[in-house]
């Protein structure tokens, strides 16, 4: 019996040392362009720079307020090395009228493998249109107005940082697991081997 939850306890802290290893989370958050600026935008940690202007300003009549305007090329990336998800964005052409234009977009997975290449265009309706991407593990995401003097605009991106857990945190509970199974079946090994012996007289 004792052997029996022991085994028990020792498998569930190997289960959870693996888990431990491997487990991911995310931090949802949609990057709404609240501050002016030009050059270089910054929020929740992700940086979006390059040829852009966060505008908090009604700059053409039907532009939404809280936009980032974007008329050349433009990167952006959540520190570099931290791996983050990109479910949507919402675009339209610069005055939000229904102007046609088109833009390239490129994302690259965390490990450098590209996972996207297409070139989006605006419908002729005026208002942001959304899309949909749903992408993971992405290191940067490209953005690039396409044709002279084209300008779109961007709002409500909506991204997930990947939150690994370290390795360091979870090889202890993992590789004491791993010593608890090697023991237990010592153990029985010996308690098999002691059984088999023949009697003595």
């Amino acid at each position: 019996m004792w052997g029996s939850n022991l085994r028990s306890l020792v498998l569930a802290a190997a289960a959870a040392g693996l888990c431990g290893l491997f487990s991911a989370g995310a931090s949802a958050t949609t990057v709404t362009f609240d501050a002016p600026t030009t050059g270089i935008y910054t929020e929740s940690g992700y940086t979006f720079a390059g040829a852009v202007s966060a505008n908090t300003f009604d700059q053409f009549q039907p532009q939404p307020f809280h936009t980032l305007s974007i008329f050349g090329p433009m990167m952006f990336s959540l520190g570099g090395l931290v791996a983050f998800n990109l479910d949507s964005l919402d675009f339209a052409d610069i005055a939000n009228s229904g102007n046609v234009v088109s833009f390239q977009i490129q994302a690259s997975r965390i490990d450098g493998v590209p996972v996207l290449n297409s070139v989006i265009t605006t419908d002729a309706a005026a208002g942001l249109q959304t899309l949909n991407l749903g992408l993971t593990n992405l290191s940067n995401v490209w953005l690039q107005p396409i044709g002279p003097g084209a300008t779109f605009l961007i709002d409500n991106v909506k991204v997930s940082a990947v939150a690994t857990t370290p390795i360091p945190g979870a090889l202890p509970l993992l590789l004491s697991a791993l010593a608890g199974l090697g023991g237990l079946h010592w153990r029985r090994a010996r308690a098999e081997k002691r059984l088999a012996a023949p009697a003595t007289a």
